[in-house]
């Protein structure tokens, strides 16, 4: 991601939409990995204990909210060959807290209400990840492309799902959502101030 020099505004109104879309799809994911978990259905573990369990559910709960860092930080899918690649920073940070995250899983020393994962479970946990973070990933361009569409004022001609998809003709590509310059963002705090009412 390269910052704008100039001032940014913070689009809650496309914030939140994301957040809870991602939110909600990160809150199915746990549950069906700890459904699928405490039913036996992970691979080769017949009904693992309950200790077991809660580790997958740990390792659910540590990698796939790191995985949703490359969702969020773009418009279009995030394995498009359009979308800029994440910085080493990131991309080195999410690596290590992945790897750190299922060789706990694997090799739990500390007791505390968990205990080891065989490898094919491990395995299974990351095959629920990245099930689900296509499904976000998709569930994100959805969302935006619904903002798209009803954002005032209306585009008259609004981008396709496929655009979205993309990340191409976002809303910073138009006139009336461009950040405001510094001396923009300065005339306007002047305006408000004049139009404030002396008690």
């Amino acid at each position: 991601i390269r910052p704008k020099q100039s001032p940014v505004i913070w689009k809650l109104h496309e914030i939140l939409p994301i957040a809870i879309t991602v939110g909600l799809i990160s809150c199915l994911e746990v549950f069906t990995t700890w459904k699928l978990a405490v039913n036996g259905n992970l691979l080769f573990t017949d009904f693992p204990s309950d200790d077991q369990v809660r580790t997958a559910v740990f390792l659910n709960l540590a990698v796939s909210d790191q995985l949703s860092a490359f969702i969020c930080r773009t418009r279009g899918l995030s394995f498009h060959p359009k979308t800029n690649p994440p910085g080493w920073l990131l991309l080195s940070a999410v690596v290590i807290a992945s790897v750190a995250a299922s060789l706990f899983a694997a090799f739990w020393p500390f007791g505390l209400s968990l205990a080891p994962l065989p490898g094919a479970d491990i395995a299974q946990c990351w095959l629920i990840m990245i099930v689900f973070y296509f499904i976000k990933d998709f569930a994100k361009i959805f969302v935006y492309y619904i903002i798209e569409q009803i954002k005032p004022p209306l585009d008259r001609n609004p981008p396709t799902i496929l655009e979205c998809m993309r990340g191409d003709r976002v809303l910073e590509e138009r006139e009336d959502y461009l950040p405001l310059t510094m001396e923009e963002n300065n005339g306007r705090d002047d305006d408000n101030n004049s139009n404030v009412d002396v008690l």
